[in-house]
């Protein structure tokens, strides 16, 4: 039976954790795909914030934990007080004997799974609890993952706790490990919008805040199975077509994109990047940084523009193209994955009830940038506004603020089963001991 579980749950816990190590190896394996050996260069942190967490309560009385907002997941996952392993050591862990509405849950007669993901695992006990968000202003039942082992990797060094799953297609275990169905998710619909500056980044559940938005916004369909995939007709340059996704189908593939917001990255198939990159040629001393084209995901006749300073990663060490080389196989790939530098120009809409997504521009983003292009354009450079933003974007709107960050190469403080830290960060370089372990997988 926990092979069963196991093989259910690869997809759903591949959770992004490439913020931390720049080889997107996590990534890749999150969309089942392959990704390009990438060696890292500079800090681990760079120019842009590289994760996102807010905080959800768990149990009665109840208890905080800080966790990932993931779409490309479906489960939530939390780190249980009966685990001692390396991966929950520096977590605040749930107590389950101390919440008086916790009850442990069977899925096919196992009460728990052993779940491997990326180059780590978790073995974790399947719960049902009140989880709440909002300073318990929006409660429901969930069942849940409690960890009782957590690997090492990638858990260990995490800025958050757990995952909170949010993909279109729920969770894999069944009904109600799914949390937006569990009655999380009022009006059937949530938004993000991301930051690099601090405290310009939330989730908000029951749709979305139009003061956020600088323009109307651009609703496309999801008519993928596999959650959160739009149709990306073409990419762009400058707000000119490149043939790039034209050329995938007349092979039977085509762009889709995942808008995942637990990645950290925007990614899509090894040749299509390639030739991305060759096209836009970023000179690694910044010296052309200024003439820079846009890159633009046309979805029918409007182009979702990103600028250089949205797919470069800038920093005093020289200019990096950011977009990275990932094929993803049939029948989920090809696959364009728009991660945070994407979140981070476009607040995105997520509408569970009619299947689709909405773009608008974040309000904070000025309209140009100094490019020769808008961040919402016509086919030829043309801006387009869209129609007026409705003043209301939901009749029961709940903001969670997201805190953002990167890897500084230090350990978070060690907890006590309490939760209570109990010794300084440790130092260490996690990005060379990821690096280390991958020489070693080869």
């Amino acid at each position: 039976m926990k092979r069963m579980l196991r093989s259910i749950l690869i997809l759903d816990l591949l959770v992004v954790f490439n913020w931390a190590t720049r080889s997107y190896r996590s990534l890749a394996q999150k969309y089942g795909g392959q990704a390009l050996d990438v060696t890292p260069e500079g800090d681990a942190c760079g120019s842009h914030k590289t994760a996102y967490w807010g905080v959800i309560s768990v149990g009665t009385p109840p208890q905080p934990f800080k966790v990932l907002f993931d779409t490309g997941s479906g489960t939530l996952i939390l780190p249980s007080q009966d685990c001692h392993a390396a991966g929950c050591r520096h977590h605040h862990k749930l107590s389950i004997s101390a919440s008086k509405s916790s009850h442990q849950v069977d899925v096919n007669g196992s009460d728990s799974g052993d779940l491997v993901f990326g180059i780590g695992d978790v073995f974790g006990n399947f719960y049902s609890d009140r989880v709440c968000i909002g300073n318990l202003s929006m409660c429901a039942t969930v069942k849940f993952v409690a960890a009782t082992n957590e690997s090492s990797e990638p858990w260990e060094s995490a800025p958050f706790d757990g995952v909170f799953g949010l993909s279109l297609t729920g969770s894999p275990l069944g009904e109600g490990f799914d949390v937006a169905a569990a009655g999380l998710l009022p009006q059937a619909q949530f938004s993000v919008v991301l930051s690099d500056e601090d405290g310009g980044s939330k989730i908000t559940f029951g749709g979305f805040q139009p003061e956020t938005m600088g323009s109307g916004i651009l609703w496309t369909p999801v008519h993928s199975e596999f959650g959160w995939q739009v149709e990306i007709d073409d990419i762009a340059l400058d707000g000119w077509p490149t043939g790039l996704c034209s050329a995938g189908k007349s092979s039977g593939g085509g762009c889709q994109a995942a808008v995942d917001s637990g990645a950290s990255v925007i990614s899509g198939p090894g040749a299509l990047i390639q030739a991305l990159s060759i096209s836009v040629n970023v000179s690694k001393d910044c010296e052309n940084y200024q003439n820079l084209p846009s890159i633009g995901f046309q979805i029918g006749e409007q182009i979702l523009n990103l600028g250089p300073e949205d797919y470069i990663d800038r920093t005093s060490a020289g200019c990096k193209f950011l977009p990275t080389p990932i094929d993803v196989p049939p029948p989920r790939g090809p696959l364009l994955i728009l991660g945070f530098p994407f979140l981070r120009r476009f607040v995105t809409i997520y509408d569970r009830a009619n299947v689709k997504l909405g773009f608008a521009v974040a309000r904070r983003m000025h309209l140009h940038d100094g490019n020769r292009i808008g961040p919402i354009s016509l086919a030829g450079g043309l801006d387009w506004n869209g129609p007026p933003v409705p003043g209301v974007g939901g009749s029961t709107l709940l903001d969670i603020p997201l805190q953002g960050g990167c890897l500084s190469g230090r350990l978070p403080a060690e907890r006590d089963d309490n939760g209570t830290p109990t010794t300084k960060a440790a130092p260490g370089n996690f990005l060379q001991r990821r690096l280390r372990h991958h020489n070693q997988l080869r």
